[in-house]
């Protein structure tokens, strides 16, 4: 069996990005060094990049924060916080007051949009 290690090489630089900015389309379509990637995870993704550029104008315009986990956390390094909300506030509930990944902002805010779309659609029935 073949052990994959993935680490960045020591005469490389590595800048940090804005988890806020998806990767570009250059970077997603580019080849992967996992040979395995089917062209549906790059499709996918090129997918949440459109929407995401979309969407996060329109979200910080708002008042959406992008912030750095706490140290502590292992699990992730960025949280999306909502307006008025506080990541770190102990009744703060992941998913519902902060997110975890791009993802999970967009789902969030789909199923927002359909229940404004619905509550809508209520009020013209009446």
């Amino acid at each position: 069996s073949v052990s994959i290690i993935a680490a960045t090489p020591t005469d490389c630089r590595t800048k940090p990005k804005d988890p806020a900015i998806p990767l570009s389309e250059s970077s997603l379509s580019s080849s992967s060094s996992f040979e395995s990637q089917s062209k549906n995870d790059t499709s996918s993704g090129r997918n949440l990049c459109e929407k995401w550029n979309k969407l996060w104008p329109r979200l910080s315009k708002a008042g959406w924060k992008c912030v750095k986990a706490p140290l502590k956390n292992l699990q992730h390094e960025y949280y999306w916080v909502r307006p008025g909300r506080d990541a770190r506030a102990e009744d703060s509930q992941l998913g519902v007051d902060y997110f975890a990944s791009q993802q999970d902002v967009l789902d969030y805010q789909k199923r927002e949009d359909e229940a404004d779309d619905a509550a809508k659609e209520n009020r013209k029935r009446k």
